[in-house]
């Protein structure tokens, strides 16, 4: 099995409530650029909007370890358990004023 880095660059993205803060944000004592959480039960979720306007919900198991640095999205790829890209939800949804 192959472990690759995943870095997945976002506009927008949420932890759901099963992850513990390890370093970083939110800390207001330690502000620092990047965090790394770690996610306390299986599926742990993260649903973000990346560069490319799509909404993305990934799935991670118990103990895995996520960075976020500026805005990107950074895991090792066998701690995924799912990627889901749901096309019909992008992000806007509305016409840019260029096109």
């Amino acid at each position: 099995m192959v472990n690759s880095i995943t870095h997945i660059a976002f506009i927008e993205c949420t932890l759901n409530n099963q992850w513990q803060t390890e370093f970083g944000y939110p800390n207001p004592k330690r502000k620092f650029e990047w965090s790394e959480h770690m996610a306390l039960n299986d599926d742990a979720t993260v649903s973000l909007v990346d560069i490319g306007q799509t909404r993305r919900y990934l799935s991670f198991k118990s103990n895995s370890k996520i960075q976020i640095i500026n805005n990107v999205l950074v895991f090792t790829s066998y701690q995924a358990t799912d990627i889901t890209i749901n096309e019909e939800k992008q992000f806007p949804k509305n016409q840019r004023i260029g096109d």
